[in-house]
């Protein structure tokens, strides 16, 4: 039987609802079970690991890993509440990681050997700084150890901002990009943002002569939770949204790519992400970390007290040595916390501007495809930078002429250099994250590229310098930020959509209405057929004894 339109729309409505509810009702609880003797139960962010690792880790340990993930820190906090008991690794992020210590949900463990020996030194100094517990008595690192890590900044399109514009965050409180810009869908991470804007005098006037001294001044003011500093973030963010495009949680990197948007604030691995698909696409990407400052996160691996430490401690071991450490940032293009000459010199191959030289041995293991970007000279193979006009070949090499480092450019014939040209570069010291006491050096990456891949996955010390660790707000503070920013952020939609939503919601409850009381709106009452009255040709819709 054809039905009519308003069952039809009442069918669709209601399938709805019901696999949203199934949907919700699937998705809780998603830890089942403690695991067994031989297994691990590891709670994690979604697309964070090369899963690869985990077969390879089950294969080499005879250790099963149950791998669940979560979408938010505070949904996973609900789950931990909620089975305590059945987990033994979770990656939390750092303010997480202090609450979670402040309500004693995780404890103390060994820092495995792998982490211990590479682990960078400036992300354990960052957890050492971290006070927390009781009256600040301990300190993060001996609940946590580093997994990711990374800046907050602007992601943008070099041909359409002027990334003058983007040294400030007030760059975006701008009728110039009115419409053009997103930023989080995140209170913690928007709240920061707007302190920049909103303390920019006050952050430029810091006295930098110390470093720690500067860091831990600048860090006061982005941890600013008093009523004033709530009052003017809503009020910046009342402002704001007369100029932006929208919030957003992950859809802002595609809305770049895509030409939606060419200002998105956002995270420095999603930055790298969206800077490799863009140069894929011919556009160009940049990232950068206003003047003021910003926020460094960091996401770590924590031990519910219920935790199987050795089982645990032997993953952590695993996905802590250097050569796993890069194959998950290559997966996932967020950056490691781990260090080593092994991470360094992957970076090296990804983002210096020179060739990567190989010898005849390694050249012959490649295939055909792979060899076609290498060129023979003086008993070496060079790897192509780049191609000329005519898909030629270019090879680069630092040269120090005595007043500076630049990039000879050069092509190959037959294996005789022709002379292309020079290119000024630029040199990045990471020292301060792979090896603070060096002084070769020999953590120097030279790029031609300022504020693009490499920037966002390693920023240079100034800049990393004039960022901040954010601490966990208490509940009667995370209370007045919420009501601030519900308040705000309600009143983002544009006045029409918010019509167009009204009346789809009336129209939901008119069809429903509709459907349930048809009986009564559309049946006709006809007389009785024996009664002559009856009127010749009446459709009868349902027949109803009067």
């Amino acid at each position: 039987m054809k039905k009519s339109l308003f069952q039809k729309l009442t069918f669709v409505l209601v399938a709805f609802f019901l696999l949203t509810f199934t949907l919700s009702f699937f998705n809780k609880g998603l830890v089942k079970a403690k695991a067994v003797e031989n297994e691990i139960t590891v709670f994690s962010w979604e697309d964070y690991i090369d899963e690869e690792l985990l077969t390879e880790f089950e294969d080499e340990f005879g250790i099963k890993v149950n791998y669940y993930t979560f979408a938010t820190n505070e949904e996973m906090y609900n789950e931990l509440k909620k089975a305590p008991d059945k987990v033994d690794l979770i990656c939390p992020s750092e303010y997480m990681i202090m609450k979670m210590v402040d309500e004693g949900l995780i404890k103390k463990y060994t820092m495995p050997d792998s982490y211990a020996n590479y682990g960078s030194s400036y992300i354990k100094k960052v957890f050492d700084g971290i006070k927390v517990g009781e009256n600040g008595a301990e300190k993060l690192s001996d609940y946590a150890i580093g997994y990711m890590w990374g800046t907050m900044g602007f992601l943008y399109n070099m041909d359409n901002v002027d990334a003058e514009d983007l040294k400030h965050w007030n760059g975006i409180w701008n009728e110039k990009y009115k419409n053009k810009t997103t930023i989080k869908d995140s209170v913690r991470d928007t709240y920061i943002m707007v302190l920049g804007y909103v303390y920019e005098q006050e952050l430029l006037a810091l006295d930098k002569t110390d470093k720690t001294a500067y860091n831990n001044a600048l860090t006061a003011i982005f941890n600013s939770t008093d009523d004033v500093s709530i009052e003017k973030v809503g009020t910046a963010l009342a402002e704001l949204k007369d100029y932006i495009y929208g919030y957003e949680v992950d859809s802002g990197k595609s809305d770049l790519l895509t030409g939606k948007i060419d200002i998105n604030f956002a995270w420095s691995g999603d930055a790298v992400y969206t800077m490799d698909l863009g140069d894929e696409a011919g556009l160009n990407i940049g990232y950068i970390v206003p003047e003021e400052g910003s926020n460094v996160w960091f996401d770590g691996w924590v031990m519910p007290n219920g935790a199987n430490e050795t089982n645990a401690g032997k993953f952590l071991d695993f996905i802590s040595k250097p050569e796993n450490a890069v194959r998950n940032m290559e997966y996932i293009g967020y950056t490691s916390c781990v260090a080593g000459d092994e991470v360094f010199d992957n970076a090296v191959s990804w983002y210096s501007a020179e060739s990567e030289v190989i010898s005849a041995t390694e050249y012959a293991e490649l295939d055909a495809e792979e060899q076609a970007e290498y060129g023979l000279y003086d008993g070496e193979y060079y790897c192509a930078i780049d191609v000329d006009e005519n898909e030629n070949n270019i090879y680069g090499i630092l040269t120090n002429d005595g007043a500076g480092v630049y990039l000879k450019t050069f092509t190959l014939d037959g294996g005789v250099m022709g002379n292309i040209g020079s290119e000024e570069v630029f040199a990045v010291d990471l020292k301060y994250f792979f090896d603070e006491t060096d002084t070769t050096g020999k953590y120097v990456i030279y790029t031609t590229e300022m504020g693009r891949q490499l920037f966002a996955q390693y920023a240079d010390e100034e800049t990393i310098n004039r960022c901040a660790v954010m601490n966990n707000f208490d509940d009667a503070t995370l209370e007045k930020i919420n009501a601030m920013w519900n308040r705000e952020k309600l009143i983002t939609l544009p006045t029409y959509v918010l019509i167009i939503i009204g009346v789809l919601i009336v129209l939901m409850v008119v069809a429903f209405i509709l459907y349930k009381y048809k009986d009564k709106l559309f049946v006709k009452k006809i007389p009785d057929a024996d009664k002559p009255k009856t009127k010749n040709g009446l459709k009868v819709i349902k027949k109803e004894m009067l």
